[in-house]
């Protein structure tokens, strides 16, 4: 008889975390972020996600049970710079975009916060030991705020008054 032919191997199994917990829409949102060869999520640089060429990660660990949860990338002194940099840089560029266009981004992000509902509050549960009827709240809470910024700036143009991105200076900041 004819013999069957071999399966292929099998890869190891992955650590039970919130990365291959997540739905498959799940990952394929967020699979930009992450690094398989390093098994962390990738840092936003520049508009761009990137692998740390330190070819280290930090372990976050869920202070509830103490199981491994996430590895994110730990970045170069080089690479804090160019992302500090890059947001100085951004903030050129953001201060000149007409109010309501910020105001449509801010509702695009309200809307991503209200879509990746449950994956971001599961993050918070297992990031900082949340209750989850909490995080489901914060996330709520934040998408609420972003949206009724977006409103605000634009009430504000309505009326003829002008709102900046440098009108809410803040404390001064210095790098980390």
């Amino acid at each position: 008889g004819k013999s069957k032919p071999k399966e292929p191997p099998t890869a190891p199994e992955e650590p039970t975390t919130t990365r291959n917990k997540m739905s498959s829409s799940n990952k394929v949102f967020f699979g930009e972020l992450f690094d398989a060869a390093s098994g962390s999520y990738k840092s936003y640089i520049n508009g761009q996600w990137l692998r740390s060429c330190s070819n280290k990660v930090v372990t976050i660990t869920n202070p509830a049970t103490r199981k491994e949860e996430f590895k994110v990338q730990a970045c170069t002194r080089e690479e804090i710079d160019a992302a500090y940099e890059g947001c100085t840089e951004a903030q050129k560029i953001w201060r000149q975009v007409p109010l309501w266009k910020r105001a449509e981004a801010l509702r695009k992000v309200a809307s991503v916060l209200r879509e990746q509902r449950d994956t971001i509050a599961e993050c918070l549960v297992n990031e900082i030991a949340k209750a989850r009827k909490d995080s489901l709240s914060e996330v709520d809470r934040s998408a609420d705020l972003i949206e009724y910024c977006a409103e605000e700036g634009i009430r504000l143009l309505s009326k003829g008054d002008f709102l900046t991105s440098d009108a809410f200076k803040g404390t001064d900041r210095t790098k980390l």
